[in-house]
Protein backbone atom coordinates (compact mmCIF):
# COMPACT_ATOMS: atom_id res chain seq x y z
CA UNK A 1 0.00 0.00 0.00
CA UNK A 2 1.22 3.36 -1.05
CA UNK A 3 2.27 6.09 1.43
CA UNK A 4 0.86 9.32 1.03
CA UNK A 5 1.36 12.35 2.69
CA UNK A 6 0.36 15.59 2.33
CA UNK A 7 2.40 17.64 4.61
CA UNK A 8 2.12 18.94 8.33
CA UNK A 9 -0.69 21.08 9.85
CA UNK A 10 0.01 23.43 12.39
CA UNK A 11 -2.77 25.17 13.85
CA UNK A 12 -1.87 28.46 16.44
CA UNK A 13 -4.38 30.20 18.19
CA UNK A 14 -3.43 33.10 20.03
CA UNK A 15 -5.09 35.23 22.31
CA UNK A 16 -5.84 36.84 26.07
CA UNK A 17 -4.77 33.65 28.19
CA UNK A 18 -5.40 36.00 31.75
CA UNK A 19 -8.76 34.69 32.90
CA UNK A 20 -7.86 30.85 32.38
CA UNK A 21 -4.78 31.98 34.27
CA UNK A 22 -6.44 33.68 36.75
CA UNK A 23 -9.15 30.93 37.15
CA UNK A 24 -6.33 28.10 37.60
CA UNK A 25 -4.56 30.19 40.47
CA UNK A 26 -8.04 30.73 42.44
CA UNK A 27 -8.82 27.16 41.93
CA UNK A 28 -5.25 25.97 43.60
CA UNK A 29 -5.61 28.50 46.28
CA UNK A 30 -8.77 26.83 46.62
CA UNK A 31 -7.71 23.37 46.76
CA UNK A 32 -4.43 24.32 49.02
CA UNK A 33 -7.19 26.02 51.87
CA UNK A 34 -9.35 22.96 51.86
CA UNK A 35 -6.26 20.63 52.34
CA UNK A 36 -5.28 22.90 55.01
CA UNK A 37 -8.78 23.08 56.72
CA UNK A 38 -8.81 19.03 56.29
CA UNK A 39 -5.29 19.08 58.16
CA UNK A 40 -6.49 20.63 60.98
CA UNK A 41 -9.36 18.65 61.09
CA UNK A 42 -7.54 15.15 61.45
CA UNK A 43 -5.41 17.01 64.01
CA UNK A 44 -8.64 17.61 66.42
CA UNK A 45 -9.74 14.37 65.40
CA UNK A 46 -6.13 12.71 66.33
CA UNK A 47 -5.82 14.75 69.58
CA UNK A 48 -9.60 13.58 70.17
CA UNK A 49 -8.52 10.10 70.39
CA UNK A 50 -5.81 10.33 72.27
CA UNK A 51 -7.47 12.35 74.81
CA UNK A 52 -10.05 9.48 75.06
CA UNK A 53 -7.27 6.92 75.00
CA UNK A 54 -5.76 8.39 78.25
CA UNK A 55 -9.00 8.96 79.98
CA UNK A 56 -9.93 5.37 79.24
CA UNK A 57 -6.32 4.12 80.59
CA UNK A 58 -6.96 6.27 83.61
CA UNK A 59 -10.41 4.84 84.24
CA UNK A 60 -9.16 1.07 83.70
CA UNK A 61 -6.22 1.58 86.08
CA UNK A 62 -8.32 3.06 88.58
CA UNK A 63 -10.75 0.19 88.52
CA UNK A 64 -7.27 -2.02 88.36
CA UNK A 65 -6.07 -0.31 91.58
CA UNK A 66 -9.09 -0.67 93.46
CA UNK A 67 -9.26 -4.26 92.68
CA UNK A 68 -6.42 -4.95 93.97
CA UNK A 69 -6.81 -2.97 97.23
CA UNK A 70 -10.12 -4.54 97.90
CA UNK A 71 -7.83 -8.47 96.66
CA UNK A 72 -5.39 -7.57 99.77
CA UNK A 73 -8.10 -6.22 101.93
CA UNK A 74 -10.11 -9.76 102.04
CA UNK A 75 -6.53 -11.87 101.61
CA UNK A 76 -5.72 -9.61 105.12
CA UNK A 77 -9.38 -10.79 106.68
CA UNK A 78 -9.93 -14.09 105.43
CA UNK A 79 -5.78 -15.33 106.18
CA UNK A 80 -6.11 -12.84 109.23
CA UNK A 81 -4.72 -16.04 111.43
CA UNK A 82 -2.15 -17.18 109.34
CA UNK A 83 -1.13 -13.96 107.81
CA UNK A 84 2.84 -15.55 107.35
CA UNK A 85 1.45 -18.91 105.79
CA UNK A 86 -1.22 -17.32 103.44
CA UNK A 87 2.00 -14.95 101.94
CA UNK A 88 3.83 -17.43 101.34
CA UNK A 89 1.54 -19.75 99.06
CA UNK A 90 0.86 -16.54 97.73
CA UNK A 91 4.53 -16.36 96.78
CA UNK A 92 4.25 -19.86 95.83
CA UNK A 93 1.79 -19.42 93.40
CA UNK A 94 3.25 -15.92 92.11
CA UNK A 95 6.67 -18.34 91.46
CA UNK A 96 5.56 -21.37 90.16
CA UNK A 97 2.40 -20.96 88.20
CA UNK A 98 3.41 -16.97 87.15
CA UNK A 99 0.53 -15.60 88.98
CA UNK A 100 0.71 -11.63 89.48
CA UNK A 101 0.59 -11.15 93.25
CA UNK A 102 -3.28 -9.98 92.77
CA UNK A 103 -4.07 -12.64 91.38
CA UNK A 104 -2.15 -15.34 93.48
CA UNK A 105 -4.14 -13.66 96.42
CA UNK A 106 -7.54 -13.23 95.14
CA UNK A 107 -7.34 -16.84 94.10
CA UNK A 108 -6.07 -17.97 97.99
CA UNK A 109 -8.70 -15.32 99.41
CA UNK A 110 -11.86 -16.23 97.24
CA UNK A 111 -11.02 -20.32 97.99
CA UNK A 112 -10.33 -19.59 101.66
CA UNK A 113 -13.48 -17.31 102.14
CA UNK A 114 -15.46 -20.04 100.14
CA UNK A 115 -14.02 -22.82 102.14
CA UNK A 116 -14.43 -21.01 105.67
CA UNK A 117 -18.98 -21.35 105.02
CA UNK A 118 -18.08 -24.97 105.89
CA UNK A 119 -16.78 -24.98 109.12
Amino acid sequence: MAKHELGNLVWRITGDDSGLKKSIGGADKQVSSFGSKVKKIGGLIAGAFAVRSVIRFGKEALIAASRAEETANKFGVVFSSIQKDAQEAAQNLQENFGMSSEASQRLLADTGDLLSGFS
